[in-house]
C-alpha cells in the first residue's frame, strides 16, 4: 500500500512523532510510506524531514507562503495522484482545510488524524482555522481521532460521517547512554519533577511554576526541569525569577531524546489546560514514573486510575501542589504507579499496535470493505 502524510510542521512535537512512528512501523510492515512538509520560504531548516530521513522515511517538501494557499497546494495533489498513493493522510489544521476544500482526482482515500485542538482565543486567527477545520470534517473518508475524548466531542460526532479512535503509540525501542551536563549537574543527586511540552500558554506551565513554589517550602532540596521551546518562555523566566525559584527551576530548552531523561526524576507533571493524548504522557509512563496531570483531553482514561493522580481543579495550583507533595512523601505508592504506567503503554499504546489500527482502516477504505 502507498501512503502519503501530509503536515504544516515547524519542528518534532506530539504530531510529528507520531507520524514518524506511525510511519516507521509501516515501513517495517511492507509498505511504502511518504511524508510530505509543507514548509515556508522564511523557514530555518526542516526539523521533520531531518528525522524522517535519518530513520528511513521518504521525504518530499513542498514550499508554501503562511496562510491558506489552494492553487500552491494542488502541487501535493498531484505528487499523490502522480505516485500512485493509496491513502492521502493528512495531521494538522492547515493542511486538513486544504486537503478537504481541494478537489481531489488522484483516486487515492483522504484520512485525517486529530491530534488535539488548542481551546484558543475567541475570534482569534487560529480558533477561525480550528472551526473551520472541524466544518470541513465530514469531506474526509475517514476522521481518526487519537482519544476517547476527541472521537465523543461534538464536532466529531455529529460532522464526521465516518470516524475511528486509534490511540497514540510510541517506539518502545530505547537507544540509553545520552545524558546532558547542564541537567545531571542541575539535578545534583538530588529529587527531581520533569515536565516537558511547548512553552504557550495552554501547556500551563505558568501554574506548575506557581505550586512548585508552594512545594519546595516543604521539600527544599527538590527541583524542576520544564523541558521545551516557546513563546512563552520569556514570562516563564520572568515569573520564576520574581519567585526567587532560580535556583530551583531549569528550562534546557527542547530535547528530542526526553525519554533519555526521564527516569532522572520522580515524578512527571501535565500541568495543560488542554489536551488530546499527549505523547509525553506516554512516554513518562513507559519510564516507570508516575504521572501528575490536570483534567484534560484523555489523560484520565490513560492513566487508568493506576499509572499517576488527576488534579480535578486544573486552575488551583493549591491543589496541584498538594497532590506533588502528597506523591513525592509516598516512594512505595510512586513505585506502583510507575509499574503500572510501564505496563499499561506496553500493553496498549506502542506504536506497532497504532500502525496495525491504521493500516487496517486504510485497508478498509481502499477495499470498499469498511
Amino acid at each position: 500500500m502507498n501512503i502519503i502524510h501530509v503536515i504544516d510542521s515547524g519542528g518534532v512535537y506530539g504530531a510529528e512523532r507520531v507520524l514518524l512512528s506511525l510511519s516507521s512501523e509501516c515501513l517495517k510492515l511492507g509498505h511504502r510510506c511518504v511524508i510530505a512538509t509543507i514548509v515556508s520560504p522564511a523557514d530555518d531548516g526542516n526539523p521533520l524531514a531531518d528525522e524522517a530521513r535519518l530513520l528511513g522515511i521518504e521525504v518530499v517538501e513542498f514550499v508554501m507562503d503562511d496562510g491558506m494557499r489552494m492553487k500552491a497546494f494542488r502541487q501535493v495533489c498531484e505528487y499523490a495522484s502522480k505516485n500512485a498513493m493509496d491513502v492521502f493522510h493528512t495531521h494538522g489544521y492547515r493542511a486538513n482545510i486544504l486537503s478537504a476544500v481541494s478537489r481531489h482526482s488522484g483516486g487515492y482515500c483522504t484520512v485525517t488524524t486529530l491530534h488535539g485542538w488548542t481551546g484558543v482565543r475567541l475570534m482569534s486567527r487560529l480558533w477561525l482555522y480550528e472551526s473551520a477545520e472541524k466544518l470541513l470534517l465530514g469531506r474526509f473518508d475517514l476522521v481518526v481521532a487519537v482519544s476517547p475524548s476527541l472521537y465523543q466531542s461534538r464536532a466529531v460526532r455529529h460532522v464526521a460521517r465516518n470516524r475511528l479512535l486509534i490511540a497514540n503509540g510510541i517506539d518502545e525501542t530505547v537507544d540509553g547512554g545520552f545524558g546532558n551536563g547542564t541537567i545531571d549537574g542541575f539535578i545534583d543527586g538530588r529529587r527531581a519533577v520533569a515536565a516537558a511540552g511547548r512553552l504557550s500558554y495552554e501547556k500551563g506551565f505558568d501554574r506548575l511554576v506557581s505550586a512548585f513554589a508552594k512545594v519546595i517550602a516543604q521539600e527544599p532540596d527538590l527541583r524542576l526541569v520544564v523541558f521545551g521551546e516557546g513563546e512563552a518562555r520569556a514570562d516563564l523566566q520572568e515569573q520564576i525569577d520574581r519567585l526567587h525559584l532560580q535556583d530551583y527551576v531549569l528550562l534546557p530548552g527542547f530535547t528530542d531524546r526526553i525519554r533519555d531523561h526521564l527516569p532522572k526524576f520522580e515524578i512527571f507533571v501535565l500541568p495543560s489546560r488542554t489536551e488530546g493524548l499527549p505523547i509525553v504522557v506516554l512516554e513518562a509512563m513507559f519510564s516507570g514514573i508516575p504521572v501528575l496531570a490536570t483534567d484534560v483531553g484523555s489523560v484520565a482514561w490513560l492513566l487508568d486510575n493506576s499509572a499517576g493522580v488527576i488534579v480535578r481543579n486544573q486552575d488551583s495550583p493549591n491543589e496541584l501542589a498538594a497532590e506533588m507533595g502528597r506523591l513525592l512523601q509516598n516512594k512505595e505508592l510512586m513505585r506502583a504507579m510507575g509499574a503500572a504506567g510501564a505496563s499499561r503503554v506496553s500493553g496498549r499504546f506502542t506504536a506497532h499496535a497504532m500502525a496495525k489500527q491504521y493500516l487496517r482502516a486504510y485497508s478498509q477504505l481502499v477495499t470498499g470493505t469498511g
